[in-house]
């Protein structure tokens, strides 16, 4: 989980990488490793058939007012993120663990997550899982 949350974290190929402990260590970073695995965490991962590598993985996570995320939408809307190990980019394996993530939060019950993007400041809201090869998103309301 911490190598893939590292991948996200520098999806841009161009982007200079700082040091994994480094980035670990920041608190902005670390709230979304930190008690892992409480309600409102769910993950999906992505395995290399040939060998069972790790590839990918995405996951949500519900936030809170006093220790929100960079996409921070509400108490009740997960913030999603994906990562997918550069070599197997454009492979459609982020969309394979979107399709797997929106379907896990549709048996848990949430209504929408918050897909944002980290430099461009877009925050969407996903409101059903994927129909016919696409995904349905709006635009939030912003904060």
């Amino acid at each position: 989980m911490r190598d893939m949350r590292y991948e996200a974290f520098y999806w841009r190929p161009e982007d200079p990488k700082s040091p994994k402990e480094e980035i670990f260590s920041l608190p902005e970073f670390a709230h979304y490793l930190e008690g892992w695995g409480r309600p409102g965490n769910a993950s999906v991962v992505a395995l290399n058939p040939r060998d069972g590598e790790k590839i990918g993985a995405a996951w949500y996570r519900l936030m809170t007012p006093g220790d929100p995320a960079y996409g921070f939408v509400d108490t009740v809307t997960p913030e999603v993120s994906i990562a997918v190990s550069p070599e197997y980019r454009g492979a459609g394996v982020g969309e394979a663990l979107l399709r797997a993530l929106m379907q896990t939060a549709h048996v848990e019950g949430f209504e929408a997550l918050n897909l944002a993007s980290r430099r461009e400041i877009r925050r969407s809201r996903s409101t059903s899982v994927p129909v016919s090869g696409s995904f349905v998103f709006r635009r939030a309301p912003e904060p």
